[in-house]
């Protein structure tokens, strides 16, 4: 109701349209330096009689200085510089915007810059100064890392010297200590041979009468042999008389006569002197078991004389046996056989008496001597552990001592080799303290430099040999020299970025070695997109094939599975050479010539034919076409594909020029650039 509209759907979807029809705005943008343009105004007249028409001239010369004055803000520079170098920069595109037309009418090929690549320009010279900057900065590191090993190996050198010469004193101090100790060795030693010759002295002796000992020990044992068995008679006749049976003779009031013998004989051997009657006898066994322990213990081999001679009328009786007496009294015949036996027994033993003294003494003197020699041995066996210790510690000094030489000896030899290195270095500390003197020195000259290097790499690639020279010599170097941004003297661009040990690599590759074709390889080797080569003779192609390897895929737009095996190309992480290029490219890879990445965490991915394939590096795109006229407004149609992402790496293959090195084969081959370098943009955003 507000907008007075009807209610039904019909009006409402009326009113949505008419309010399309009154508010939708259509925006077309189209580069006007092809016929796909004028093909598509004559198929669609609406272009013509429906549109307003805005045409996007160049930059003014003011504009260009003041969007390359925005840019460098962020670039450490006084202004004064920067206002020169921005007021060149513009002086270089709109040089080359004038060369265009001598290049056309002289050589009638097209070749158009348009703002973008004034501020790829822009771009280029900014990182290739911030590249070149680090490499200053790492080459001084450098060589003072090196005049810093130099002082601290001079300093070590010293330090060394005075280890040595301590060394040499503990070597000394050991050798006086070693001596000392193998002086105290000897003394040792000599003591302990003497001692050594008085044991062994002994330990004949010893034997002597260890011998002797033996030789009477056998004799006596023989002899002993005789007597022994009577003695164990004696025992036994004691162990036969038991309690009972002393009892029984005890109790007899009037023994008879033979028993009153044996017991007047008994009391006689147990020297009871005083009195030999029966009473006493009696009063003797009153105590069986002490009257039998007297039996038992009784010593016949110290029985007296005396004794003896007593015992000896008893003993001679016809009725003194164990058998005549044994119808009297048990007992006393067993104490007339213990009595007979111990009278034997101690006839015998004197007999061997002499013999077992001298083996007493001979077993005296063995042991006497054996005590004496336990003891030397014992002395002697201290004085070797003592002996031991000392070699033992002589021993460990000396080995301190050769721990020690084998040090100095290292050090010595480390010694030496230092003091070399110092003197072969000693000409290299003063040539690296100039060097470095030389870097800071030439460090002024950086600006220039990268100024006219990123001109020549943005602006020179589609020109011919003689026209690069009218550019960048005659023109914009005489113009930096003239906004005093200050330059190194060079002959050439490429003494700039290249190393002859980079030209040689280069001409390994089958690089021919004429002076633009170097110039070319330096563009495609440093330029931000990917190459596209003018190549009627092969010859940049051949140089990229070399140059790839085996990890080089080669292809055309008309092969079969071509957007298969660019895939596969971008997931193994390959180089990719797109031959025989026509004057328009087959939109079905602008994403992948526009550089249309997309980020996803640490991945890379980008869309080829609606599907997302993860982008592996090192993934690098060459463009070559042998046609000789390549209309140049195709090739910057695809210039303006910009590059978005600025971390991409990737490496960018390069053209060859006509070995000839003249003038009308080199216009045969043009590079145009449209991708970034991998080796460059790596160490671009390393810094």
């Amino acid at each position: 109701k507000y907008l007075n509209i009807g209610e039904s759907n019909e009006d409402v979807f009326n009113y949505y349209i008419s309010k399309i029809r009154k508010n939708f705005k259509i925006a077309i943008t189209h580069s006007p330096i092809s016929n796909l343009y004028r093909n598509r105004l004559i198929k669609f007249p609406s272009l013509l009689s429906n549109f307003s028409f805005i045409y996007f001239l160049p930059w003014p010369y003011e504009a260009l200085i003041n969007v390359s004055n925005k840019f460098l803000d962020d670039v450490e520079i006084n202004e004064e510089l920067k206002k020169n170098i921005c007021e060149h920069m513009a002086y270089v595109h709109t040089s080359t915007n004038d060369m265009n037309k001598t290049y056309f009418e002289q050589k009638n090929r097209y070749n158009y810059v348009i703002p973008k690549t004034f501020l790829e320009y822009i771009y280029f010279y900014k990182n290739l100064l911030s590249v070149k900057t680090v490499e200053i900065e790492k080459s001084v590191e450098r060589l003072n890392k090196g005049l810093l090993a130099l002082t601290s190996t001079k300093e070590n050198v010293q330090v060394l010297k005075k280890e040595i010469e301590i060394k040499i004193k503990n070597i000394e101090e050991k050798k006086i200590e070693v001596n000392e100790i193998l002086s105290k060795v000897k003394e040792a030693t000599e003591v302990t041979n003497k001692e050594q010759e008085v044991v062994n002295e002994e330990k004949k002796r010893n034997e002597i009468f260890t011998k002797e000992a033996i030789e009477i020990q056998i004799r006596a044992d023989k002899e002993l042999s005789e007597a022994l068995p009577i003695m164990n008679k004696a025992k036994e006749a004691v162990n036969c008389i038991t309690k009972s049976a002393i009892q029984e003779l005890k109790s007899l009031q009037n023994p008879p006569k033979e028993c009153l013998d044996v017991t007047h004989a008994v009391l006689i051997a147990l020297k009871e002197i005083k009195n030999y009657s029966w009473k006493f006898a009696q009063k003797i066994m009153n105590n069986p078991t002490q009257f039998l322990s007297k039996l038992q213990n009784f010593d016949a081999e110290n029985m007296e004389d005396e004794t003896v001679n007593l015992l000896a009328p008893f003993i001679q009786k016809k009725f003194f046996n164990y058998e005549m007496m044994k119808t009297k009294s048990s007992a006393c015949a067993y104490l007339a056989l213990w009595l007979i036996n111990i009278v034997k027994y101690n006839e015998v033993y004197k007999k061997v008496k002499p013999l077992m003294d001298k083996l007493q003494e001979a077993t005296n003197n063995k042991n006497n001597a054996q005590e004496k020699l336990d003891q030397l041995e014992n002395k002697v066996k201290e004085l070797t552990q003592s002996v031991e210790n000392l070699r033992r510690k002589m021993n460990e000094v000396n080995e301190e001592k050769n721990n020690i030489i084998r040090i100095y000896n290292e050090s010595k030899d480390k010694l030496n080799r230092a003091e070399n290195l110092v003197n072969m270095l000693s000409d290299e500390y003063s040539r690296w303290s100039d060097e470095i003197a030389i870097i800071i020195s030439n460090k002024k000259y950086i600006y220039g430099d990268c100024l006219l290097l990123s001109s020549f790499i943005t602006y020179l690639g589609v020109f011919s040999s003689s026209f690069r020279i009218k550019l960048w010599k005659n023109l914009w170097l005489e113009h930096i020299k003239k906004s005093n941004i200050l330059i190194s003297n060079i002959s050439s661009p490429i003494d700039i970025m290249v190393q002859d040990i980079q030209i040689a690599t280069w001409k390994n590759e089958k690089l021919p070695e004429d002076i633009i074709s170097i110039e070319n390889a330096l563009i495609v080797s440093t330029c931000y997109r990917w190459p596209l080569l003018i190549d009627p003779q092969l010859q940049g192609l051949k140089w990229l094939k070399v140059k790839g390897g085996n990890n080089i895929t080669c292809l055309q737009f008309n092969c079969k599975n071509f957007i298969q095996k660019v895939k596969n190309v971008i997931l193994k992480g390959g180089y990719l050479i797109i031959e025989n290029i026509n004057e328009e490219i087959d939109n079905v890879i602008d994403s992948l010539l526009n550089r249309e990445f997309i980020k996803k965490g640490n991945d890379t991915f980008i869309k080829i034919d609606n599907e997302e394939i993860q982008f592996n590096y090192p993934n690098a795109t060459s463009r070559i076409s042998k046609i000789k006229s390549f209309f140049e407004n195709t090739l910057n149609s695809n210039t303006a594909s910009n590059n978005t992402l600025n971390s991409s790496k990737s490496e960018n293959m390069g053209n060859s020029e006509n070995a000839e090195n003249n003038e009308d084969s080199a216009d045969n081959l043009s590079i145009q650039m449209d991708s970034n370098d991998k080796q460059y943009n790596h160490n671009v955003n390393k810094s």
